[in-house]
């Protein structure tokens, strides 16, 4: 069974637009050919997809042990405490920061703010991430964001030094603004 439809089609005649009417046929894939296999064989084809689809999204990981922390193998991070007993600033891990950050957001999936995991030194659940200020002259390790909300993260509070602002200018003076 042939489906048709008529459509009319401006054209250019004289000067003039004339319509005229064309029938258009459209052809289903059954009656083109495509799908001339048996049921079984699509059913069969379906399946496949779905277990490879089943397959994929297992193989990719959920949670801390997916293949996305291992990026940071090998990377270190400035942590300090807050706790004032401690106060004590090192270099840890990327990889081991993001994990036991991931394990305490879901111990305390309702928090809020920068996610707090457990001091190396002291025990307590104290130690934030850190930056150590970029400022060859000054080096002081201070907890990230402690310069306020609307100004960069890694603003030195000794000093007034950001990294990310004195990238940013180079990068806009290399634009040409």
């Amino acid at each position: 069974m042939r489906l048709h439809r008529e459509i009319q089609v401006s054209s250019f005649r004289d000067f003039g637009v004339a319509k005229e009417k064309r029938k258009v046929n459209y052809v289903s894939a059954t009656q083109a050919g495509f799908l001339d296999l048996p049921k079984s064989a699509i059913l069969g084809i379906i399946i496949v997809c779905l277990g490879l689809a089943a397959l994929i999204f297992y193989k990719s990981g959920t949670g801390s042990e997916g293949p996305v922390l291992d990026v940071f193998e090998g990377e270190l991070i400035w942590v300090e405490c807050a706790n004032p007993a401690c106060r004590q600033a090192y270099q840890m891990d990327k990889k081991k920061y993001f994990e036991q950050v991931q394990k305490q957001a879901q111990q305390r999936p309702t928090s809020t703010g920068p996610t707090v995991i457990i001091c190396e030194k002291c025990g307590k659940l104290s130690l934030f991430e850190a930056v150590k200020c970029g400022n060859p002259d000054c080096g002081l390790i201070f907890l990230r964001g402690t310069a306020g909300a609307m100004d960069f993260a890694d603003r030195c509070s000794k000093c007034g030094y950001s990294q990310t602002e004195r990238d940013r200018e180079q990068a806009a003076r290399r634009r040409g603004r």
